[in-house]
């Protein structure tokens, strides 16, 4: 707790006293229902980083290279028309 600031420790102590719906500035932001949001997402980071997970499914992952690897109708034009940086258009897989 030596990294916590004291006056956000104070905040948060001062949380327990007033009721969801005070009007007193700093803590009525802290309680308003969209900092649920800020919260979920922040566990779902914190979550992700301690499984090692990616943010994406692998589903999406798949999806995404599986649709980037299929050929464009550039791939099929004549040789000195295609693109010379897609994988797809080279010679060996076209």
């Amino acid at each position: 707790m030596d990294d916590v600031p004291w006056e956000n420790l104070q905040h948060a102590l001062a949380l327990l006293v007033f009721p969801s719906d005070t009007r007193v500035s700093p803590y009525k932001e802290l309680l308003d229902a969209s900092r649920w949001n800020a919260s979920i997402e922040k566990f779902r980071q914190d979550y992700f980083r301690l499984y090692q997970l990616a943010p994406l499914s692998v589903l999406a992952v798949a999806l995404q290279a599986g649709l980037s690897t299929m050929k464009t109708p550039q791939c099929y034009r004549p040789i000195d028309q295609r693109n010379v940086e897609c994988p797809m258009c080279q010679e060996p897989l076209n």
